[in-house]
């Protein structure tokens, strides 16, 4: 009897552990990202999932012993060192730490819609249907540095918006991507160029949507391109990811708010889809090297 595929969201009632943190209030399209801090050691047995499962282990060495497709492992598992279950495997987990700490693993749920998307813009002599080989204890310290920062967003209640979060997660699919063989990856810049009225209708878009939580999928269908190569256009025809765009635009867009209104400095980090005056603040220093009350009473005098 063939077991029904477990839902990203259904997750946390198969494993014998709290999820700390996730990612389920930001509304985050494609992609879901859960915080397990403080577990003991355990074992599971999962059904086969309906999307591609990511962990990276964050702290603590980890022995692991890990089935599926009916081969058996065993693996130490160092900090910083993930494990790829693909969608539609069962598998099963047992684990035990190897020293002293507070262990915390990070999990990426990746549905294979968005995976294709990504694959779409990367991949040469695309295959039918894109399937991840299941890995346990693998180490890149590129996909490392990836899963960190996004696990920082999520441990700062995803200050930096959806364009962000969406822009770390096609990069961690396009290393996942790249390491897959036997596909080839290709990294190339798009043969042709974008019209001058195509980027500045991408441009026109964001600049009256600065208070909105914008998303990569939506800025490259203006352009009919895909997230991951819209990335690459955007970049080759600014100098900067679309991310770092729209965050000096919202600086820029402050400073004229700060100068030119009385609008409180937490009525402009509102204004301006920052999380808060904190985020604002500490953003708008590390862009300009002073934080916005300095810059308004400067800009008055």
């Amino acid at each position: 009897m063939q077991l029904r595929s477990v839902r990203s969201q259904d997750f946390a009632q198969y494993v014998p552990y709290h999820l700390t943190r996730s990612s389920e209030r930001f509304g985050w399209n494609g992609f879901r990202v859960e915080i397990v801090r403080g577990h003991k050691a355990g074992e599971l047995s999962l059904p086969p999932l309906d999307h591609h499962l990511l962990n990276l282990i964050v702290s603590v060495p980890t022995l692991h012993a890990h089935r599926w497709d009916g081969l058996v492992r065993e693996e130490t598992a160092q900090e910083g060192a993930a494990s790829l279950v693909p969608a539609g495997r069962e598998s099963y987990w047992r684990w035990q730490y190897l020293q002293a700490g507070t262990p915390c693993d990070f999990h990426l749920h990746l549905d294979p819609t968005f995976v294709r998307r990504v694959a779409v813009m990367n991949l040469d002599n695309l295959p039918q249907a894109i399937e991840f080989r299941g890995d346990l204890c693998f180490y890149n310290s590129h996909l490392r540095a990836l899963c960190e920062s996004l696990m920082e967003e999520v441990e700062h209640e995803g200050m930096h918006g959806t364009l962000y979060a969406e822009s770390i997660v096609t990069a961690i699919v396009t290393v996942l991507l790249k390491a897959q063989e036997p596909w080839r990856a290709s990294f190339a810049p798009p043969e042709s160029h974008p019209s001058e009225g195509a980027l500045r209708l991408v441009c026109d878009y964001i600049e009256a949507n600065l208070s909105g939580d914008l998303h990569l999928d939506s800025l490259g269908q203006m352009m009919g391109l895909g997230p991951d190569r819209f990335g690459e256009v955007f970049r080759s025809a600014f100098g900067v990811s679309p991310y770092r765009y729209v965050l000096r635009r919202r600086i820029d867009r402050a400073r004229v708010l700060l100068h030119s209104t009385s609008l409180t400095i937490t009525e402009i980090a509102v204004q301006l889809g920052f999380a808060d005056h904190a985020h604002f603040t500490s953003t708008f220093r590390r862009l300009t090297e002073v934080t916005p009350s300095r810059f308004r009473r400067e800009s008055l005098r």
